[in-house]
């Protein structure tokens, strides 16, 4: 699995031009056959709002999507993700418009917005009149900001490592039936398994919603790779791709 460097936005400001620059790297494209694109962004809490996220917000985000921002809570990581994960898939349209229409397009004039349940949509005039537009999916894990488009529903799931503590979780997250597909009792493959039922959520637009055994693993690729997962008597497929430091789970269905 590619992992490129790690472009991490500096804390102290710095200067924005009004021709926005773009914030984002390509990110799993060649791999996944997606625009994706991803940032790294410091994770520690204290530092989730620094005062130069406000110029920047200013600079990528339109008068609804920042009335939106304004009222997140200022403490906490939810501002920090809301406008760093526009930002990045703004960065993925920006590219899709580029190379498939020769089309450069501002940040101000692409919205960005989400459904009651949460999953993100895509409002840009200069594209609707050409083209329907693309599904996005945008994930957060660790610092680490990735976002997605497709052309079918697309969920995406990252999920860095670190201190997992495994134990905690599997049984509330997986039945024994789910557990018995796992290749060796890999651990990884299961982290796997919850990033697959993630993104099967996503794509479908309602996310997890607190009870990830109403979405099924029902079957599994030797190697971990490909899964099946169900719900409501539909069967999604999802990729998965893992590297020594993180697992990341692609549903287009």
């Amino acid at each position: 699995m590619y992992i490129p460097t790690k472009k991490m936005l500096p804390s102290p400001p710095f200067p924005l031009s009004p021709s926005a620059p773009v914030l984002s790297e390509p990110w799993m494209q060649v791999e996944t056959g997606l625009v994706s694109r991803r940032i790294y962004v410091d994770p520690i809490p204290e530092n989730s709002l620094n005062p130069w996220h406000q110029e920047l917000a200013d600079l990528m985000l339109n008068d609804k999507e920042r009335e939106i921002w304004d009222k997140l809570p200022e403490k906490g990581t939810r501002r920090r993700d809301r406008l760093f994960g526009r930002i990045a898939a703004k960065d993925a349209v920006r590219q899709w418009a580029k190379q498939a229409f020769n089309l450069e397009i501002a940040p101000l004039d692409i919205e960005i917005l989400a459904t009651e349940l949460g999953k993100p949509f895509l409002r840009c005039p200069s594209l609707e009149v050409m083209v329907p537009l693309p599904d996005i999916s945008i994930s957060h894990s660790r610092g680490y900001v990735v976002a997605a488009l497709g052309r079918s529903r697309l969920g995406i799931d990252l999920e860095r490592l670190g201190n997992i503590r495994f134990e905690d979780w599997i049984d509330a997250a997986f039945s024994p039936s789910e557990l018995e597909l796992l290749p060796s009792a890999n651990l990884l493959i299961a982290l796997g398994f919850w990033c697959a039922k993630e993104a099967a959520s996503k794509a479908v637009g309602t996310g997890l919603q607190g009870v990830p055994g109403k979405w099924a693993i029902a079957s599994c690729s030797p190697d971990g790779k490909q899964v099946k997962v169900t719900h409501n008597n539909e069967c999604f497929p999802v990729h998965i791709w893992y590297s020594d430091n993180e697992v990341l789970a692609i549903c287009q269905c």
